[in-house]
């Protein structure tokens, strides 16, 4: 708790987001059985690249719209599509990929000492958006601490353009 003070307090700390699509901290708890959840993610990246780096877009004033539709599937076990979209100064709008999500939470019945979760992502986003290829993220989930596993990435298959 103090050093992330200490790094918020520095003039000098620079922070960067871990996804330029999604900043959240997802809670160890799921979405109750049966129950629904739309929720938006906006971000907006002031200062960034400013020119291509491989496929990757410049990121300098880019505008991220993300929809995430979540359904609770079991009391502790819970689904969720993202449509990844985003806005570039000089090409305006457009489709930046696709994530799915599967959370479970331990029940509570097994009386942990704490509260834990499950999280498994596939995502697909293009590759002027950062994604070179598909990719699959493990997570352990908690109350206090998030902790990313494993992250693959596939080979995207050669387009029809790039055969012919």
């Amino acid at each position: 708790m103090v050093v992330a003070g200490a790094c918020l307090l520095s003039p000098t700390a620079r922070l960067a987001a871990q996804d330029p699509f999604e900043i959240v901290v997802y809670p160890a708890a799921t979405a109750s059985r049966g129950e629904w959840e739309l929720e938006t993610h906006l971000n907006y990246t002031a200062r960034g690249t400013t020119a291509f780096s491989g496929s990757v877009a410049p990121t300098q004033r880019q505008t991220h719209l993300t929809f995430e539709l979540t359904h609770g599937i079991t009391t502790d076990w819970e689904a969720s599509a993202y449509v990844l979209t985003a806005y570039r100064p000089g090409v305006g709008s457009e489709y930046a990929g696709w994530r799915l999500r599967s959370r479970v939470h331990a029940p509570a019945r097994w009386k942990l000492p704490l509260d834990l979760g499950f999280s498994a992502e596939l995502e697909a986003p293009r590759p002027a958006y950062g994604g070179a290829s598909p990719g699959l993220r493990f997570a352990l989930r908690g109350r206090v601490l998030s902790l990313w596993v494993a992250h693959r990435s596939f080979p995207r298959p050669p387009s029809i353009a790039s055969v012919a």
